[in-house]
């Protein structure tokens, strides 16, 4: 089953983690900055999370291409 996000059509579970990274990242920056981290603080940190979340990443895109081409 397939659900939009925004221009895409996803699996409606790998909507679900994309939209629980975007709610992580949103808290994690303003927690950063009430903090008092600088820009470039919270830039390196969400670097580190993004680095995190590539792997699972990579895998959902691998997923929906071979979904594509099947």
């Amino acid at each position: 089953m397939t659900t939009r996000f925004g221009d895409l059509e996803m699996p409606i579970a790998l909507r679900s983690a994309v939209e629980c990274h975007q709610r992580n990242i949103a808290d994690l920056v303003v927690r950063l900055r009430s903090a008092g981290m600088t820009d470039e603080e919270v830039r390196q940190s969400t670097d580190q999370l993004f680095d995190s979340y590539r792997p699972e990443l990579m895998r959902a895109i691998s997923a929906l291409r071979s979904s594509a081409h099947a």
